[in-house]
């Protein structure tokens, strides 16, 4: 899990009942990805800082971070900016989060409408004027056909921010000499191009999307794990080598005609042979599947069913 945070003791794996912030994480979820239901259980969490994904992300294409190479990454969201500063992939104890994310215009547009009279909260709101400052589309309907153009109104207010942003990085060293990189990550800094800093700034680095880049530099980094060991040594737990099963939720599978009781001791030899699909998978506490909840056409269910008692047919 990644998340934008300020308290360094956050930063790594969190038991069940260690921390109240993370507890509801923990436990039985699901999601529906094209109209298909996936149920999973967590029960391992390790927590790390959103912006360090933008760092995997520059390294997977360049290859040139180490441990003398020190970065500064500013990640502007909406209502939060974090500045967070790395030697190689190790956050130093410089860390910094405002609320100088990009509501800052929103809130100024919203308040400027408001102050021209355009006091209609269907109209003049904080989701449509965010939707308008993400999409570029700066045309407000009022009224049955009246349509207001806000291009320069966005356009000033979008110029004040940068401009302050700009100021305020200068204002917190990350110009001086110690900093080798510079990068703008977060959908927020789409307004703040890189190329609108000063030629004598620090290399600078841009994502092509930086609404996405931490969760792709994440998803990168633990690919490239398996390849590179040493590139996140202590940011990612080793590879499991553990039997890969070959069922899933929604699988149609059958009850081995040997099988005499689950794994928790329940007896289930009277439904040797049985037909039913796979509603659950259960996890030991490593993480590594150990058995199922079967459900059978009549709704009876068997739970906590070994994976060797099981013969998938579709």
């Amino acid at each position: 899990m990644s998340i934008g945070i300020l308290e360094s003791s956050f930063v790594g794996y969190v038991e069940e009942g260690q921390d109240d912030n993370f507890d509801w994480i923990f436990g039985d979820h699901y999601v529906s990805i094209n109209n298909t239901i996936i149920n999973f259980k967590i029960d391992r969490l390790h927590v790390m800082p959103q912006e360090l994904g933008s760092l995997f992300l520059f390294n997977s294409q360049s290859n040139n971070i180490s441990n003398d190479i020190r970065t500064k990454i500013i990640d502007y969201g909406g209502t939060n900016r974090i500045r967070a500063t790395y030697d190689g992939f190790n956050k130093l104890s410089q860390y910094d989060q405002d609320s100088n994310g990009t509501d800052i215009i929103v809130n100024s547009v919203k308040d400027y409408l408001i102050s021209s009279g355009l006091t209609n909260n269907r109209r003049n709101n904080h989701l449509k004027i965010e939707k308008m400052l993400v999409s570029n589309n700066y045309s407000l309907k009022e009224g049955l056909d009246r349509i207001i153009d806000l291009t320069d109104t966005f356009s000033n207010f979008k110029r004040l921010y940068k401009t302050d942003r700009i100021e305020e990085d200068y204002h917190s060293n990350i110009m001086h000499n110690d900093i080798d990189l510079l990068i703008l990550t977060g959908g927020g800094s789409l307004i703040l191009d890189a190329s609108t800093y000063p030629s004598n700034s620090p290399s600078m680095w841009q994502p092509d999307n930086p609404l996405t880049a931490n969760a792709q530099g994440y998803l990168k980094a633990i690919l490239e794990q398996n390849n590179d060991e040493e590139t996140f040594s202590g940011l990612f737990e080793s590879k499991d080598t553990q039997k890969e099963n070959n069922v899933s939720v929604g699988d149609l599978v059958q009850i081995s005609s040997s099988s005499i009781n689950t794994l928790d001791g329940e007896i289930i030899e009277g439904h040797q042979d049985w037909i039913g699909i796979i509603d659950y998978v259960h996890y030991d506490d490593e993480g590594i599947p150990n058995s199922y909840t079967i459900k059978y056409s009549d709704d009876q269910s068997d739970t906590f069913v070994k994976y060797d008692d099981l013969k998938k047919i579709i």
